[in-house]
């Protein structure tokens, strides 16, 4: 089945109104929709944290080799911190605002983040 051949009037649900508006956005055969990537796209792929240029959001993958420390600010405000040791380079993360992460992380494993140095997301098990 050629993808690049079928219109998107043809995929089941999309009725004229919706095919319309996909078309005005250029996504007139099915392989267009497949190959679409929004604007705020996100590549999860882990790199080598050397890759990253300033201030690029990357993601990386390490070892934790130290506890992790929770600090509390005011009510419901807190940080945590951990050290990843990531291929020769070991780096401070800062997680802000979600005491649950250090109940439902694996610290004692790999660990795999996504951030730009300045917002850090929820960390996750490294694959492998």
């Amino acid at each position: 089945m050629d993808l690049s051949r079928l219109t998107v009037d043809q995929i089941g649900g999309v009725g004229p109104a919706t095919a319309e508006l996909l078309v005005k956005h250029a996504l007139v055969t099915v392989e267009d929709v497949l190959l679409y990537f929004p604007y705020r796209y996100e590549d999860y792929t882990v790199r080598d944290i050397q890759q990253a240029a300033h201030d690029e959001q990357v993601t990386i993958c390490g070892e934790v080799i130290s506890e992790p420390m929770l600090r509390f600010f005011g009510k419901k405000k807190n940080k945590m911190t951990v050290r990843l040791k990531t291929g020769s380079h070991v780096i401070m993360l800062v997680f802000s605002t979600k005491p649950f992460i250090k109940k439902i992380s694996p610290f004692s494993r790999r660990l795999r983040s996504v951030g730009n140095g300045i917002n850090i997301k929820l960390p996750l098990p490294c694959q492998g």
